[in-house]
C-alpha cells in the first residue's frame, strides 16, 4: 500500500524509516517500532494506528499518509516528533478537501 511504498521510497533515497500501519503483521510492527524506539530509524511513516501511545526518542520526521477524522487524534500522531524539547518535522499527505469534526473545511494544496 501507500505506507509501504512511502517507506520503500525513503530507504531507496538513503533514510533511514519505518513504517507502521494496520496491515502491518504483529512482528513486523514490532520490529519497525524498536527500531524507531532504538534509533536505528529515525523517520516513521505511519497511518492512525500511529496517534497515540508510541514514544521513540530519537525520531525526526513522521510522514503521516492521510488524515484522523478528530483532529486530535492527528495532533497525537504528529506528536511522535519533536519531544523533550528537540525539533521535529511532521508531513502530512492528503488528497482532496479536509473536513475536520470540529473546525471548518482546509483544501490541500
Amino acid at each position: 500500500g501507500d505506507v509501504e511504498d512511502t517507506h520503500r521510497f525513503l530507504v531507496h533515497k538513503g533514510f533511514r524509516s519505518r513504517a507502521l500501519h494496520s496491515k502491518l503483521g504483529g512482528v513486523d510492527k514490532h520490529r519497525s517500532a524498536e527500531a524507531l524506539r532504538c534509533g536505528d530509524a529515525d523517520v516513521l511513516v505511519a497511518t492512525d494506528i500511529a496517534s497515540a501511545g508510541l514514544h521513540f526518542p530519537g525520531l525526526n520526521h513522521v510522514v503521516c499518509l492521510g488524515r484522523d477524522r478528530e483532529r486530535w487524534r492527528h495532533t497525537h500522531r504528529i506528536g511522535r516528533v519533536g519531544r523533550g524539547g528537540r525539533v521535529g518535522l511532521a508531513t502530512t499527505v492528503v488528497e482532496g478537501k479536509i473536513e475536520w469534526e470540529d473546525s471548518d473545511s482546509v483544501s490541500s494544496r
